[in-house]
């Protein structure tokens, strides 16, 4: 059997712990940061249409990207294995989480409809993980473009190991998921530009 002296460990624990705290380097300059969990994301697309007519699409393009569906969560608390055989009891626990109605408001006159959603997607950080994004989108057509804020953001992991059917802030530290969430919330931005130019 190894022994491993604690004590000689302590070091690496606590840069590890360090590392993962550190903000990462260049947020891109439309997402807004209070004390270090994201607050909003925020993007704008062009459109080229009168406004009754680009507030209609840009509902029709936002009902067709955006999900308010549940997620479900997996968890493996009470996986074991046998005594005597040493075979591995899987335990697959599942929880449906969040789900409801898409739309918070719609606003034809002020041109503003805000959302509830979520959606699920491969975050390739430091390992590669199924995830869902929980968030409040609110859009506001204008003259020329279309303003897209993500708000009251939220991530966990759809695959763990614990109990845990709690969606967690969006941190900006390394190791914190940040990066798949943003690039997700991009990709929808994405869809619903290309929906209102074509």
């Amino acid at each position: 059997m190894i022994k491993v002296n604690r004590l000689a460990l302590a070091p690496f624990i606590l840069l590890s712990m360090t590392a993962c705290q550190s903000t990462i380097a260049n947020l891109p300059s439309n997402v807004e940061v209070v004390n270090k969990y994201v607050d909003t994301v925020a993007f704008s697309a062009p459109h080229d249409h009168e406004a009754k007519k680009a507030f209609k699409l840009a509902r029709l393009c936002v009902a067709e990207t955006i999900s308010n569906e549940s997620v479900i969560i997996n968890d493996a608390t009470g996986t074991f294995v046998g005594a005597f055989s040493g075979t591995v009891y899987h335990a697959n626990n599942k929880t449906s989480v969040g789900g409801g109605q898409l739309f918070q408001l719609v606003d034809e006159e002020l041109g503003v409809m805000i959302l509830r959603g979520t959606s699920e997607y491969i975050d390739t950080g430091m390992l590669k993980s199924e995830k869902a994004l929980k968030y409040k989108l609110k859009a506001s057509i204008k003259e020329n473009n279309i303003q897209i804020k993500f708000s009251d953001i939220t991530h966990t992991m759809k695959n763990s190991g614990y109990a845990s059917n709690s969606f967690n802030k969006l941190g900006t530290w390394s190791g914190s998921g940040f990066e798949g969430a943003y690039s997700n919330m991009q990709y929808l931005k994405n869809k619903i530009a290309k929906c209102l130019i074509t």
